[in-house]
């Protein structure tokens, strides 16, 4: 008896040693690679631009890097259950290997660790940036917290720092208002999303001056992720040594540079 629960201990051990040891399909070089993405979150992804936007971008970029094809999921994000139902329905049913376009955060590693999942390392940070008018020499925090009209867009981290900071605070409606008062000189400096900035580029934005330093605050930042399941250990080590690479070899930087955000280093 002792002989035949040893046996069957050994195969027991050898089916947990294979399944770490063995890729899945979607773990070997040459499988397609399947990617989900918010069907409407310009300028990161838009199933209405014919599957354009950054992420799309990253995730044909990281499935180079692998050697594979990859095929894309349009995932709509719903009013009720939110990023959660979201993960629940699509990687987590295993519609898709990855879930691409997660900001870093307790609600989020709470929804992956619900569903099994876990989140690579960080692609690209994205958050507030201070800019100024243009064809004004790009400013310094200190020298903005002197500035007179100061502005953000109300009941954002941005417009709670301004009001801690006791800078001369001028809260707008929305980022297309911020920018129009920008870019008319309207305010000497503002505090505005990065990505909100990037979409309103074709509005003069793009002349708006961004400063040589930005606020050290961790609530005006964020940093994007991509979610694995746990039980796909070797791809989520193969996405992070392949934004690794992008980032080291400066695609990263040039890809924010192609769709307008911001580029912020990562911390």
């Amino acid at each position: 008896m002792s002989r035949i629960r040893h046996a069957a201990s050994w195969i027991a051990c050898l089916g947990a040693w294979l399944a770490i040891a063995l890729p899945s399909a979607a773990e070997t070089t040459g499988a397609r690679l399947s990617a989900c993405l918010d069907a409407d979150n310009p300028p990161f992804s838009s199933s209405a631009t014919g599957g354009g936007g950054f992420d799309v971008d990253l995730a044909r970029a990281i499935a180079r890097k692998l050697q594979r094809e990859v095929d894309f999921v349009w995932v709509q994000i719903p009013a009720r259950g939110g990023l959660g139902k979201a993960l629940k329905e699509s990687i987590q049913a295993g519609r898709c290997d990855l879930y691409v376009g997660l900001p870093v955060g307790e609600e989020t590693d709470s929804d992956l660790a619900g569903r099994l999942l876990t989140r690579t390392r960080p692609y690209v940070a994205l958050g507030y940036v201070l800019v100024s008018p243009p064809g004004t020499t790009p400013m310094s925090v200190s020298q903005a917290r002197r500035a007179r009209r100061v502005g953000a867009v109300t009941a954002t981290p941005a417009d709670l720092y301004l009001y801690k900071e006791k800078f001369d605070r001028v809260p707008y409606g929305n980022n297309r208002e911020l920018v129009a008062a920008v870019r008319a000189g309207g305010v000497q400096a503002a505090l505005i999303w990065g990505p909100a900035l990037a979409a309103v580029r074709g509005d003069g934005a793009d002349a708006i001056v961004m400063a040589r330093e930005q606020p050290a605050d961790s609530l005006l930042r964020t940093n994007m992720v991509i979610a694995v399941r746990i039980s796909d250990r070797k791809l989520a080590s193969s996405v992070d040594a392949a934004v690794a690479q992008l980032i080291a070899d400066g695609d990263m930087r040039a890809m924010t540079s192609r769709y307008g955000l911001p580029w912020l280093e990562i911390n």
